[in-house]
């Protein structure tokens, strides 16, 4: 069979599919969906929102950092963010997204168990020789889907 005929026919067997095929799908349907299958929806670990910065310890800005940390106001959340650009050494918004808790550990380079005590939405430093970590968990679900917001370094 020549690419021609290859191409048509393939053409011709997505249109047929297209045209019969019902892919829509209600919001009333995904909410039924949901509820009817709640526990596959549950997760094992907590999730969290967050947004992660790395400030050198004689930083200028520090005390500024860990104001602007500290709140979830979006003026805020913009001035850390442009704060960031000039005296953080690394800034990350994950706030936009829920992401489980040990993902979150290992992309900031702690432990499960340095993050994992916070039964509340949180923001944490975490120091060593050279560097601030601060951490704001703006949001926390835990594995029944509750979530609280409440800031405890602040």
């Amino acid at each position: 069979m020549s690419n021609i005929r290859r191409a048509l026919r393939y053409r011709y067997e997505q249109r047929y599919i297209n045209e019969r095929l019902d892919t829509s799908v209600s919001e009333a349907q995904i909410y039924e969906y949901y509820k009817s299958h709640a526990e596959s929806f549950k997760t094992q670990r907590a999730l969290v929102k967050a947004r992660t910065l790395n400030v050198n310890k004689g930083s200028s800005f520090l005390a500024s950092f860990k104001k602007l940390m500290c709140s979830d106001n979006v003026e805020d959340v913009i001035e850390a963010d442009s704060l960031a650009l000039k005296g953080g050494l690394k800034y990350h918004d994950f706030s936009f997204q829920w992401m489980d808790v040990l993902a979150l550990a290992a992309s900031i380079g702690v432990s499960y168990n340095e993050i994992k005590p916070c039964k509340k939405a949180a923001v944490i430093q975490f120091e060593d020789d050279k560097k601030w970590l601060l951490l704001n968990m703006s949001g926390k679900k835990s594995s029944t889907a509750s979530s609280v917001s409440v800031s405890t370094l602040c």
